[in-house]
């Protein structure tokens, strides 16, 4: 017969923040089990409480819609996005730039001389860069062409259907 070795639980002594035991922590943390507790015997009398045809069909369109989601997600990068705004259906990528300003061109190339210490502290002040743009002091263009305005690319998925009503 092989015996079973019981895992040996974790120590923290060592490396713990403030160990020291306090019957408060202790008592709330008998509270916290006691709730899960509750919850989970409430979870299983629900769960017996559904008929087992309804559990299936709410499984089955749960999958449903996880297999439907990553195909229009495969669809809309084939075919383009989808934006119906007096449904508030949307299904599109959605692409974000993010400016980095960039000291070294700003400070080394002459024509922003004069802006630098206007603009740059530590690094650019995006604030005092914009407001320079903005009263058409500098142009957004040049900045760019001359890398001290560079972006961050990043896309993301959105899909938002309208509200779902069980009447």
């Amino acid at each position: 017969m092989t015996e079973t070795k019981k895992k040996e639980a974790a120590d923290y002594s060592e490396s713990a923040v403030s160990l020291t035991n306090p019957a408060q922590v202790k008592e709330l943390i008998d509270h916290l089990h006691a709730c899960k507790v509750a919850l989970a015997e409430i979870d299983a009398s629900i769960a017996e409480a559904v008929p087992e045809v309804l559990r299936r069909s709410q499984a089955g369109w749960q999958k449903d819609i996880a297999d439907s989601t990553a195909k229009l997600r495969d669809v809309v990068l084939e075919h383009g996005g989808f934006q119906d705004r007096e449904t508030e259906t949307y299904a599109l990528y959605q692409r974000k730039r993010t400016a980095i300003y960039n000291v070294g061109p700003f400070k080394a190339l002459a024509q922003y001389a004069k802006f630098v210490p206007l603009v740059v502290k530590e690094a650019i002040d995006p604030d005092a860069l914009k407001g320079q743009i903005k009263g058409k002091l500098l142009a957004i263009e040049e900045l760019e062409t001359d890398e001290v305005i560079t972006y961050k690319v990043s896309e993301s998925f959105i899909l938002i259907l309208p509200e779902v009503k069980v009447e």
